[in-house]
């Protein structure tokens, strides 16, 4: 009987480890997704830039557009499709 449940315990333990290290492990997965690349140039041509070339990096992507008023701009976006960091193309 105090066998039995032990291994209640130590099931119910293992099952509660075990879903919390799936949820965790989903929640990392989501953070670190790519935005696919067709998914980017609609969203980079729906935000008024005209791409000139799109690279893939590790860290997520580096763009060489024009912008609205005509400007070359490099942006450095990141995994999710954010831009990070904006410069002037010389």
């Amino acid at each position: 009987m105090i066998m039995n449940k032990i291994r209640m315990i130590a099931l119910a333990a293992a099952t509660a480890t075990i879903g919390l290290a799936g949820f965790s492990s989903s929640s990392f997965a989501a953070e670190n997704a790519r935005i696919s690349w067709s998914a980017l140039t609609t969203k980079l041509e729906q935000s008024g830039f005209k791409i000139r070339e799109l690279d893939e990096k590790h860290e997520g992507w580096k763009a060489e557009v024009i912008d609205k008023n005509n400007q070359r701009l490099k942006l450095y976006i990141d995994r999710q499709g954010n831009i990070t960091r904006q410069k002037v193309d010389d």
